[in-house]
């Protein structure tokens, strides 16, 4: 079956544009037209910007691109409708329709609405970086950059671990934000804020650190502010972008851990008990409790794609930008 769709391409550093294209599903996969369509803010940054490493993509994603190249449709945040009236999220790109694979799409339930649907991917991401740090009770945890993923990942953290979560960002309203969930929001810019940050978890140290900044700075904090053998967990994607690092003072001495958080698999000291089918069920009752709509800052339509990356790099108040297929106007 061939069908058409307008679909958001990266084609050059700074530069989108939406075009109609035809692409091909099997005769027996149903079409859905999309409603609304989520940016994943840190990955398809690197994209926008060109920081990413071109050559073969290890997504593993049927509707994704298995080059990374300019030109890119590349996305994975999309809900959209069948002509049964079902609905169903789909790993599509930014597209106004998408076709509904089994094993790659999720049938919705009714009340899961759009908006919260649409950030499926943002909420098992922070629920495995949760899982990665999987403190004990009474342990803190620090969360560098609270975008949606960080506030996401703050509020599970907070609502499950009996722990003390300490989160860090320089955006005044983002800390808001995470002191509404009941954490302690802190500016990693402000002088003294290394020594606030051991007022409130003790002198030794904070237990776990997890960077969702995409910034080597909170890095750098985390090593002088970990406990000894403590974890960092690195939930951002630097594309191409290289990291310096000093690692010849406290992150040597204090035998510190820097883990890799990938969303795409158990870690192996939870795979006994857990699977992908456990997780993404875990994920939907999370969505349900959640609400992460509440986290959508921004909507343009599909259209203005360009304009929605211009400003996810440039506004103060951006948090979580959403993409309407067919509606006119802007934020």
């Amino acid at each position: 079956m061939t069908y058409k769709t307008r679909a958001a391409f990266f084609v050059s550093p700074g530069k989108i544009e939406v075009r109609t294209v035809s692409l091909e599903a099997p005769d027996d996969i149903p079409i859905a037209r999309s409603r609304l369509i989520g940016i994943s803010h840190g990955t398809e940054s690197r994209f926008f910007l060109g920081d990413f490493i071109a050559g073969p993509s290890e997504d593993g994603l049927p509707d994704l691109p298995s080059r990374l190249e300019y030109p890119l449709a590349y996305g994975y945040m999309n809900v959209g409708e069948t002509s049964s009236g079902a609905r169903f999220f789909g790993f599509a790109p930014h597209q106004d329709r998408f076709p509904v694979r089994p094993g790659f799409s999720v049938l919705l339930p009714d009340r899961i609405a759009d908006e919260d649907a649409v950030l499926l991917p943002s909420v098992e991401t922070a629920l495995s970086l949760a899982h990665d740090v999987s403190p004990a009770f009474g342990e803190s945890v620090l969360v560098f950059g609270l975008g949606t993923i960080g506030l996401l990942c703050a509020e599970i953290l907070a609502a499950n671990t009996g722990c003390a979560i300490v989160t860090a960002d320089p955006v005044e309203f983002r800390r808001a934000l995470a002191g509404g969930l009941g954490c302690t929001a802190l500016d990693p810019t402000k002088p003294g804020f290394r020594d606030e940050v051991r007022r409130l978890v003790g002198p030794a140290g904070v237990d776990y650190v997890v960077n969702t900044s995409g910034r080597e700075e909170a890095l750098e904090h985390a090593f002088d502010l970990l406990r000894h053998e403590g974890t960092v967990v690195e939930g951002s994607w630097y594309g191409a972008r290289r990291v310096t690092l000093s690692l010849g003072g406290s992150f040597h001495r204090k035998r510190l851990t820097i883990r890799a958080c990938q969303v795409s698999t158990i870690r192996a000291a939870m795979s006994a008990g857990w699977s992908r089918t456990r997780a993404a069920a875990e994920v939907m009752k999370l969505i349900g409790r959640i609400r992460p709509s509440k986290y959508i800052t921004h909507r343009f339509p599909l259209e203005q794609t360009q304009t929605a990356f211009e400003v996810i790099q440039s506004a103060p108040d951006v948090l979580q930008v959403v993409l309407v297929p067919e509606e006119k106007g802007g934020v």
